[in-house]
């Protein structure tokens, strides 16, 4: 038989389906400290990319319910240590003077999203030049394969890339420079933060109370 402080540490409960339902309502209801300062501490990096993404307008629909405390902060060390708000780059690549050939490692957050998010918004031309050449270097490693090994061609996978494509771009003859355009992301925000709102006015509502019953 064990013994009894090795017993102590597995106690026995009785099963009840409905205990996890009344936690989760009762945290909800009366968050405790302990939930309180997890919500409001997490997330600041994630809010300062989030803002830098749809900065430029004078509403930026950010629908993030924690982190801001956390963010407030660095915010704030940022402008008067470092004299910004944007964060720093997270895709690395180099920037070339086209004039004198001087590169140098990308620090702007803007250019290292615009080269991050660059398959997402190429255009039709040259996503249709890199495919072409991505269809003809598969052709050529699977013609390869066969001469090897007769039915070894099909095994081959896809390449994801092949070749270099260069792409020029020139800035818009009728699109004013600094006024950003409002894309799915930024309604997206501010449909989620009306949704939010909504959800969190329905106890208010149905009881007269936020916290519910």
């Amino acid at each position: 038989m064990a013994p009894a402080p090795f017993l102590q540490l597995f106690p026995r409960r009785e099963f009840d389906t409905s205990a996890p339902t009344e936690s989760f309502a009762s945290e909800w209801a009366n968050p405790s400290n302990y939930a309180f300062t997890i919500l409001l501490l997490l997330g600041g990096d994630v809010i300062a990319r989030a803002l830098a993404q749809l900065a430029g307008g004078p509403v930026t629909p950010v629908a993030f319910s924690f982190g801001w405390v956390s963010y407030a902060t660095t915010a704030i060390c940022s402008a008067v240590g470092e004299n910004k708000l944007m964060p720093g780059a997270d895709c690395p690549c180099e920037v070339i003077n086209g004039k004198n050939g001087y590169v140098r490692g990308n620090n702007s957050f803007v250019i290292g999203r615009i080269v991050r998010d660059y398959e997402a918004w190429m255009g039709s031309a040259v996503h249709n030049v890199t495919q072409s050449l991505i269809e003809a270097r598969w052709k050529f490693d699977r013609e390869l394969a066969e001469k090897d090994s007769a039915g070894s061609g099909a095994e081959v996978p896809r390449p994801r890339q092949a070749g270099l494509v260069v792409s020029f771009w020139e800035p818009s003859k009728t699109i004013e420079a600094g006024k950003p355009g409002h894309d799915i992301l930024h309604w997206s925000g501010l449909i989620t933060t009306v949704v939010q709102l909504g959800i969190a006015a329905i106890p208010c509502g149905m009881w007269g109370d936020w916290m519910g019953r």
